[in-house]
């Protein structure tokens, strides 16, 4: 059963079908991290989804009274936020799927299908119980730090509670990164709590985080640098252009593969220095994995087919939001510093999809050389 999920995942469009039926096609966000030589950490992900998630720029305030949701419609815990956010959000919904906070604390959801099993909650553990969409917003709205996130996790529970938009329990994991550069892989799997140590900066989807760390194993032999020329019997044979190291970099859509590729890519780049040198490297590496409308389908004859609605980029240590969408593919920067956050309200913000996404240079044409 486990090889059939696996292969499942690896092949890639894979369907999810939720308890009430809701067909839901979930696989293709990928997120990496750029860490700058003067120690400038950026965060950057896509959100593939193949239905539109009308997300909207929100901002959460301090003081702000949320309620979460426990198993069967059930209230679960109650809590305030003791901190700024501001990120992304899903459906209208008053709260953030990705998104920084004022202390430089990243968190966002990806999506993890077959493979997420949240715990087991009873009516007494109500009060400390979330349903997974809700995770990313507790923690950025509750911690100042990873450290803070990660012994946090271990006070609540995430129960097997229904995603009212989607009909279905929701599967996904978390990723959590801080202004030093440390991050977190947050999972849950067959009722348990997994916190994976994350050094690579990487994330994508299915199956486990440490499922992907063996993997990337197959890949030790990859090098940015060119292979040496070889003699075979007095015939010397050179590789044929540039590139020839990285020979074998998996090329598809799937999680294994974009987990391998950007943990080569990312860890090859050279490094840059200063903030916005970091921001414009996230970017080139991140649109590698840009995926087009029907390039990634559920089927072979038709959709839903997965496309990338939104980029986003976090810039950790100058609380910094950067977002593009696919009908814009420019970034729009958002820079927290300076907000407006009003108390006891949250503010939500149309994203630029209409947005021209290129600069007319016909200007500089006129007035050189001689007319015909």
């Amino acid at each position: 059963m486990r090889n059939k999920s696996l292969l499942s995942v690896w092949i890639c469009g894979v369907i999810l079908f939720g308890i009430t039926g809701m067909k839901v096609n979930l696989c293709a966000c990928t997120g990496l991290t750029v860490k700058t030589q003067d120690s400038y950490c950026i965060f950057t992900r896509s959100l593939e989804y193949a239905y539109f998630l009308d997300s909207h720029i929100t901002l959460i305030p301090r003081g702000y009274q949320f309620t979460g949701t426990a198993p069967d419609g059930n209230t679960g815990m109650k809590w305030q936020s003791k901190y700024r956010v501001m990120g992304l959000n899903m459906y209208g919904m008053d709260l953030v799927m990705d998104g920084i906070n004022e202390k430089g604390l990243y968190s966002g959801i990806f999506l993890f299908p077959e493979f997420a099993g949240y715990q087991k909650v009873s009516p007494e553990e109500y009060s400390r119980t979330l349903g997974s969409w809700e995770l990313t917003t507790w923690l950025l709205t509750s911690f100042a730090s990873l450290r803070e996130a990660k012994e946090g996790l271990l006070r609540i529970k995430i129960g097997k509670a229904i995603f009212k938009p989607q009909r279905q329990i929701l599967p996904i994991h978390i990723m959590i990164s801080d202004a030093s550069g440390n991050s977190a892989v947050v999972e849950y799997v067959n009722g348990q709590l997994h916190l994976h140590d994350n050094p690579l900066g990487v994330i994508t989807n299915s199956p486990t985080f440490d499922w992907h760390l063996t993997n990337l194993r197959n890949y030790i032999n990859l090098t940015p640098a060119n292979p040496a020329s070889k003699d075979f019997s007095g015939l010397k044979i050179a590789p044929i252009g540039q590139g020839a190291g990285m020979k074998g970099l998996p090329g598809d859509y799937s999680p294994p593969s974009r987990f391998v590729k950007a943990v080569l890519l990312g860890h090859s780049a050279e490094k840059v220095k200063g903030a916005d040198a970091g921001v414009k490297q996230a970017w080139q590496l991140l649109n590698t994995f840009f995926i087009t409308k029907g390039d990634v389908r559920a089927t072979k004859s038709h959709g839903p087919d997965d496309y990338t609605q939104w980029q986003a980029i976090s810039d950790l240590k100058n609380l910094r939001y950067f977002v593009a969408t696919y009908k814009s593919p420019r970034l729009w920067m958002y820079p927290m510093k300076k907000a407006v956050f009003h108390t006891g309200k949250i503010i939500k913000i149309p994203l630029h999809d209409a947005a021209k996404f290129y600069d007319d240079a016909s200007g500089e044409l006129t007035g050189r050389g001689t007319p015909e």
